[in-house]
Formats: structure tokens, sequence, C-alpha cells
């Protein structure tokens, strides 16, 4: 088989047009680049292609809609492609192109294709624009064939019908910052409310608005200040629209549950236009975690979780720093791995949910919390569907009517901070808990009884924390770590200026038991506990000069023998893995009774 490259493909490519006498382009493709994401939780791979005609060779980024063919090893460096659609934008002086649709015409080629040069480099010899001095400089290629080798199998994507063409519509999945004409076909999947903010940035208002198109890519799209009062009646959840030009930029993750690596801001050049319902468009796209794996997550990742109802709780007033009261409702979602997990519902939500135990409930980007161990908070945009109409649903219809869902534990009492009461933990050494295998990252709960041999006397000993609460749940305090300026403190999480910080332990001591020693880590309230001074005062006395009366401080609670409920969780430093060890709470050791746990030990091994 041999297959001729298209004379003067990538100087059409550069001019964002079509070669003469043939739409689709032949090239070879001389490498392929995996691209570092700044999005590092929810992103896409990126992929950069150099493109050969066998005359002049570019560069392109390749749509990640595409990425299946390199997951499976179809698009590889030196295959041969054919190029079905694609765009050229110019951003700074640089034409950067975009590749939506290739088709893999044969596998890699034993070499390349001629001798290809640099199209960049020989356009910036030429005076005038690029388009025009591409003209001058591209020369006739003789025709070029290889020995293809054939593909053996690869993916083709269905080309965009006539009528998409021309209206130029392109996937959400494609877009980036480097396109600036663009034009997506959406329907809009949830809408937030309008929200204002008051800082010494500045004030304003905004929403926001999560758009899936008929391929199933999803963006977030958010309307500022004069362009969200322009735009806060056009859209509504569930209805279809035309949406072209903004800013496309990388998508804050914190905020951001969707996939997508980038999101869109609306500005005054944008136009929203409803359309005809489109079928083909489906509604909300989830991305299910099951409940038992919520523990290998990390704290203030956005999930979505489906499950079973199994409690809810009656709503609760909090008052916020502001003054305001909001409510708040707790409820508890099971699923059919045995594990359930508290989700808290906030203001009007919570007041309004009145879904009993039994119902099916999915939930699009909940945060995920470590207070009371492993927990779900809903925010403003996160959405929720009552017994939905997916096969993961009917799937956990059948387990609960089975089962009754009385055999799920709560995840949410698994790993609780100082809960005591709530159940004892294993008792284990340090040396049992290094000899148990925590490569799985997953935080092991035990107590121990040890004794404190070392209080160093570091400022490091405490950090400035945000005395504002946390936005994402009013009902606990930031405790963000916050910087000085301009002799006000601020707080990046809730955007809060204060005149002074909240001064919180993060305590590092050693201590021993019987089997080895470890250093270990008590946060604020323990801290205090164990000192019974808060960090104001400690740090009042260093900046008067008192640092004996620390010094005598620490020293008087050295060598004490407690009681220690800990977390120990493995974490990788340089490459050389380390258990870290954080105490959850402390207690005097009860002589008596673990006088009498000994005897019972002692006759369970003499039988």
């Amino acid at each position: 088989m041999a297959t001729s490259l298209t004379p003067g493909a990538v100087q059409a490519i550069q001019a964002n047009q079509k070669p003469e006498g043939n739409n689709f382009p032949v090239v070879q493709v001389l490498g392929i680049k995996k691209i570092q994401s700044k999005n590092k939780q929810n992103s896409q791979d990126r992929y950069r292609l150099v493109l050969s005609d066998g005359a002049f060779y570019q560069q392109a980024m390749l749509g990640i809609q595409q990425n299946e063919l390199i997951a499976a090893g179809t698009l590889a460096p030196n295959c041969v492609v054919q190029l079905k659609e694609y765009l050229c934008n110019q951003i700074h002086g640089k034409n950067i192109v975009i590749i939506l649709n290739l088709e893999v015409v044969c596998g890699p080629l034993d070499a390349v294709v001629g001798n290809p040069q640099n199209i960049e480099q020989q356009a910036s010899q030429v005076p005038g624009t690029a388009p025009a001095a591409m003209k001058k400089l591209t020369p006739k290629p003789e025709p070029t064939t290889a020995s293809l080798k054939p593909v053996q199998q690869h993916t083709k994507l269905a080309a965009p019908s006539s009528s998409t063409q021309s209206k130029n519509i392109f996937p959400i999945a494609s877009l980036n910052p480097y396109q600036n004409k663009w034009t997506i076909k959406a329907r809009v999947t949830r809408k937030g409310p309008m929200k204002t903010w008051n800082n010494n940035k500045g004030s304003g208002n905004l929403f926001s608005v999560d758009l899936v198109d008929n391929q199933g890519g999803e963006i977030r799209a958010t309307c500022f200040k004069e362009t969200a009062d322009k735009f806060i009646e056009v859209f509504e959840e569930g209805k279809v629209y035309l949406v072209s030009r903004g800013q496309i930029k990388f998508a804050n993750s914190k905020f951001n549950p969707l996939s997508h690596d980038y999101e869109i801001t609306l500005d005054n050049t944008s136009e929203v236009e409803l359309c005809q319902d489109d079928g083909a468009i489906p509604t909300v796209q989830y991305n299910f975690e099951r409940i038992s794996n919520l523990v290998n997550g990390t704290k203030d990742q956005m999930v979505d979780v489906i499950g079973v109802i199994s409690d809810v709780q009656d709503v609760a007033t909090i008052n916020t720093k502001a003054g305001k009261e909001l409510s708040k409702r707790d409820i508890f979602v099971a699923d059919d791995t045995n594990s359930s997990v508290k989700v808290t519902i906030w203001a009007d939500r919570a007041e309004q949910f009145n879904s009993p135990n039994g119902t099916i409930i999915a939930i699009k980007g909940a945060r995920l919390s470590d207070y009371g161990g492993v927990s779900l908070s809903l925010t403003a945009a996160s959405s929720m569907e009552v017994n939905p109409d997916l096969p993961e649903a009917h799937r956990l219809r059948g387990w609960f009517d089975e089962t009754g869902g009385t055999i799920y534990q709560s995840l949410t009492q698994q790993f609780t901070p100082g809960a005591g009461d709530s159940g004892p933990a294993p008792k284990k050494s340090f040396a049992e808990i290094k000899e148990e295998n925590l490569s799985s990252g997953k935080p092991v709960k035990f107590t121990n009884r040890a004794t404190i041999t070392s209080i160093p006397d570091k400022d490091s000993s405490w950090y400035t924390s945000c005395p504002g609460k946390d936005p994402n749940d009013p009902s606990r305090n930031c405790n963000k770590k916050v910087n000085e300026s301009n002799g006000q403190w601020v707080c990046d999480k809730c955007d809060g200026t204060f005149p002074a910080p909240k001064l919180r332990y993060i305590l590092h001591v050693a201590c021993a038991d019987a089997t080895g020693t470890a250093w270990v880590t008590l946060f604020d309230d323990v801290a205090q506990q164990l000192l019974g001074q808060p960090a104001e005062v400690i740090n009042a006395w260093k900046s008067e000069g008192n640092s004996d009366a620390v010094l005598q401080l620490y020293k008087d609670k050295t060598f004490q023998t407690l009681n220690m409920k800990m977390l120990a969780k493995e974490e990788v430093y340089q490459g050389d893995p380390k258990v870290k060890y954080s105490v959850q709470s402390i207690s005097p050791v009860n002589y008596a009774t673990e006088s009498r746990e000994l005897i019972e030990q002692i006759r369970q091994l003499t039988g």
C-alpha cells in the first residue's frame, strides 16, 4: 500500500484554509507530547502533536475528544493521519492550531517522510504577515510516497453534520484558551443563584451555569456584574442554548466540580440564544464515587455520589459571623458498599427538603470534608436529583428492597476526631503500627498509652489562622492560614479581612511507649488541653521576653503518661514513606481499669 502526504497542507493549516483540491489533508505525525495541566484535580490529559506534509512541519494541539486514539495506541509518532476538522487561531502573533477530528490512515512508518522544515522559522525570515509570507516560501514538493503499515484497528469519530458545520458548532471538550471565536450548543444542567460579594477588592454580583453538549462534554460558565444582570433571566435549567464568545481560562477545581480543564467567563461580547430542545443532548452528567471509597479522597475534593437516604435529621439554625441565621439539615446516604455518609444541606434547600427514608438521591459536586471523619457538604454549586432514572439508581433500589439498607456502617463515625465515647479504637503500640501496611493512604485509628518525652520550644508550634467562618460550612470556623497585608490579615479562602488573626496550635511532641518512640502532632483543642493555655498566651509570654515561663511550662508537661487516641497515615516525602501521627484526644490513665484489662489478658494467655 502506498499513500501520499498532501502537498502544501501545513501552509494551508497555518492559514486556516483547506489545501487546493483536498478538504481533508493527509499528514504525518512526527511527535506526540503530553502537556502537564495546571489544574491537577479533575483534569484531562492534553497532547501536543508535530504535523508534517513532507516539506514543512508545525505544532498543533489535539482536542481532548481524540485522546482515546492515543490511549488505544492507534495514534503514535510517525503514523499518517487525515485531518477531518481543525482550526487555527492567532494568539499574540503566534498561530495556534487545534485538531478537532482526525482519522488514522496507517500505523507508524519506519522513517520521517521527506526533509520537513519548521514552517514558523521559515515564515519569520520573510517580511509581511504570516499567511502572505507563507505563500512565498512554500515550495512545490515532489509527491512523496512511503510504504505504509496498515492499522489493525482505530476509532473513527463521527464527522459533524452539515448544519453543525454551517453554524460552526464546537464540541465543549475542544474548548481551550487558544480559541476566541467559538459557538457551543448546550443544555443548562444547573443554574446557580445570584450571589454578591463585598470585600477590600470591591463589590459585585455573579452567578454560574453548568453546560453539557451532545457529546457529553461539560463546562461551567460564570457571569459577573453587568453580564450577570444581563443573562440571569435568560438562562433556565433544562433548556438548550447557543452560547458564543467569552473568555476561556483554567478552572478552579476547588469551586468547580466538573472534569473540564477550563471554564468560561461570559462578558459583554458574549451571545446567548435560546434554541429548540435537542433530544441528543443529555441532562446532568454524573461521575459517581462509591461511598466506601470516600475514605481515600482528599479534603475539599468535589465528588458525585448516589445512594439511599437512611436518615433525615431535623432542620437546625446556626448563627454566622455576620450575625445572620442560617438553616442546615443533615441526612445520611447509604449505598450497596455497606457504607453511609453524612451529607449537610444548607439554607433554603435544607428547609424545603422533604424526601423520606428509602428515597434514592443523586448528588453532584458535594464537597468532601474530614470533619467528623468522612462527611459531605453541599455548596451553592452542588445539585441534587431525587429518584433519578439511572442504572445506578435501579441497582440501589434492588439492594435496598432486598436488604432493607440495614447492613451499612457510617463513615462519618468511623474516624471522628476526639470521639472517645463513640466506641473504643483498638489498642496498638508504635511498633505494631509500623508493621501494618499503610501504603493505601487510608488512616488507621488506634489508642496507645504513651509518655511525652519532649516538647520543643519552637515558634512554629502555632500558626496565624482566619477567625472567620468557613464559607462552605458556616457551622465551622474557617481556620485557614492568613497573611498580613498593610496591617490587616487577609484570608484567601473566605475573602475576609481582619485586624488580627487567631493563633492555633500545631504542636509537635516526642512520645514513647514500651516498643519505641514517635513524633506526634497535637492540633489546637488537644494542645490546649495538654498545656492548659491557648497559643495566644504562649506567644504573648515570648513576645514579652518571658521565655523562661514557656520553658518551665513545657518542662512541667513532659514525662506525663496519657492514653492517646491517634490517627496514623503513611505519607511519601522525597521518595521515602513515613508514618505521620496526629493525636485526636488525650485522657489520664485510669490505673484500676488498666490493671483489670491486663489481668484479663493474662487469663486469656494462660487459658
